[in-house]
């Protein structure tokens, strides 16, 4: 019986948490949202940058892009896991993150969009966290809170007009 438990326990601390700021509740799938035309300044991998950014290198109108990735704890230690008993039933050894903070800066500087995603898994025995899913999941995620903002601050500009 007390078994059940401790494998349902192992099982919900390999699972990855998510946060998102500024947290995004409303969605506004079916309006119309102009894209954000201009030169783009992004060193990145196109898969990650958000829909709403065009780039017309003809342009006048800079456009830049930029993210960064940080994680934590860095130097991750197992010796505090090497005194305790209770790791072996599943217990967390401890937290790891990837932090991503992500900046849209537009209309040549006059307009800016910052968001920032916390990927969060514990570490156990028995399961690692995998920085490389969990960055790919934070990219992914930060790219859709940017275009949230846009399409939110674009939506409640038209409202007011």
């Amino acid at each position: 019986m007390f078994s059940k438990y401790i494998l349902v326990f192992i099982f919900f601390f390999g699972c990855i948490s998510i946060k998102t700021l500024p947290n995004v509740n409303d969605v506004f799938e079916n309006d119309f949202i102009s894209k954000i035309e201009g030169k783009l300044e992004y060193s990145g991998n196109p898969e990650y940058l958000p829909k709403i950014i065009e780039n017309n290198l003809m342009s006048t109108n800079l456009v830049i892009y930029d993210y960064s990735v940080s994680y934590e704890p860095a130097n991750p230690s197992d010796l505090m896991a090497f005194f305790n008993p209770l790791i072996f039933l599943g217990f967390p050894i401890e937290e790891h993150k990837v932090i991503l903070k992500g900046n849209l800066i537009y209309e040549n500087g006059a307009k800016k969009i910052d968001s920032e995603v916390i990927i969060s898994q514990y570490r156990i025995l028995y399961n690692n966290p995998n920085y490389t899913e969990m960055r790919k999941i934070g990219l992914n995620e930060l790219k859709k809170n940017i275009e949230f903002i846009y399409k939110k601050s674009s939506h409640s500009n038209r409202i007011s007009k």
